[in-house]
């Protein structure tokens, strides 16, 4: 997801009556991106930030991983 500014921006372009490919190119990101928030409230976009937590891959080998930095630096 892109940050609450470009959310915010698409909302602003939206007020003053800009059209979805225009506010696209004006904020130069994808059509698709603005179609998703063009009828996002608020309240939707902080449901959709707080459920898009990626988990990092490593995270599991973490400790693993700084063993071996530690035992063989080169």
């Amino acid at each position: 997801m892109k940050g609450y500014s470009v959310y915010s921006k698409i909302h602003q372009l939206k007020e003053r009556g800009f059209r979805k490919d225009t506010v696209a190119k004006c904020l130069s990101i994808n059509w698709r991106t603005v179609d998703r928030y063009w009828n996002m409230t608020v309240d939707e976009y902080e449901s959709n930030v707080a459920t898009v937590c990626k988990a990092r891959l490593l995270d599991d080998y973490r400790d693993t991983i700084i063993n071996w930095l530690r035992d063989y630096p080169n």
